[in-house]
């Protein structure tokens, strides 16, 4: 039997979940190939060529090594889009250091490692964008940077791309929260900084396919929203839901950072199809999506 990445030119996606799956349908390579660590009941349809989905752990030694054979010398641009939850040490570095090896031995165009703009932590205020310095007073944005930074010291033409909270069909920030009337960490005037799922997707293969790739990029929908005006808006949508109340608490968001992504946007000759968070929403509601 032949094999099936016998192929010129391949996209492959590390970490094929739900922006991956939207994605998919924008890859224009003869051959996109999508990773997970458990193969789910999904197919995908590609802009143009074939797509595949292959099981595999990428932090696991032994089975990349199954990985190394299939892919062969295909020139690749990669995606890698696992969330830092995924890793299974404090260590990232070092759980990256299998598949650092297994792409040193391919031959990798470009690569766009997906990140987020929790890098900017939860005490800032005002607007940041992607050349804002970083603040890793939090956990969770020393494990971003921490994975960000171990990307850009193995490859040369690496792009980070980080994102706002994503959401889409079947996906909506805050909907359980209000459906189960639960009080919200926090202060309902901080900011929250949401892009729709197909944005992110466009944005994120917008960048892998720049003539000169920009190493840093924020993408939003460029309309901050306070957690207490999008939470009403949420319960009024499910048909009259009490809005959550707020509680201070020593985890929840302090800080009322807005995500400035024009330059990234500008740089990719682009635009959100959906410019606010109303605009996204009530199109998944309209659409019983949500």
């Amino acid at each position: 039997m032949s094999n099936p990445i016998n192929k010129k030119t391949l996209s492959l996606i590390i970490g094929n979940g739900y922006l991956g799956s939207h994605l998919a349908p924008l890859l224009k390579t003869e051959l996109s190939c999508g990773i997970s660590r458990r193969l789910k009941n999904q197919s995908f349809i590609p802009a143009t060529g074939e797509f595949i989905s292959l099981e595999c752990d990428i932090f696991n030694e032994k089975k990349l090594n199954k990985l190394s054979a299939i892919l062969g010398n295909t020139l690749m641009d990669v995606y890698f889009m696992l969330p830092p939850s995924t890793f299974p040490s404090n260590e990232p570095a070092r759980a990256l250091e299998p598949l650092f090896s297994l792409l040193r031995s391919l031959t990798v165009r470009r690569i766009v490692v997906v990140s987020s703009s929790s890098v900017y932590g939860t005490q800032r205020e005002g607007l940041v964008n992607s050349e804002s310095p970083v603040d890793i007073s939090t956990e969770r944005a020393a494990r971003v940077v921490q994975i960000e930074q171990a990307w850009v010291s193995f490859f040369s033409t690496v792009a980070i791309v980080r994102l706002a909270g994503l959401y889409g069909p079947n996906r909506v920030v805050g909907k359980a929260s209000v459906l189960a009337g639960q009080a919200l960490d926090g202060s309902g005037d901080s900011y929250i900084n949401l892009l729709r799922i197909e944005d992110a997707a466009n944005a994120i293969h917008s960048v892998m396919n720049l003539k000169y790739l920009r190493l840093l990029s924020l993408f939003s929908d460029g309309c901050p929203v306070e957690r207490r005006q999008y939470y009403q808006f949420i319960a009024k949508q499910l048909g009259g839901c009490k809005p959550p109340s707020f509680k201070k608490s020593l985890t929840g968001s302090k800080g009322s950072k807005r995500c400035d992504p024009s330059s990234s946007w500008d740089a990719i000759s682009c635009k959100p199809r959906y410019g606010n968070y109303e605009e996204g929403l009530l199109d998944l509601f309209t659409g019983a999506q949500a």
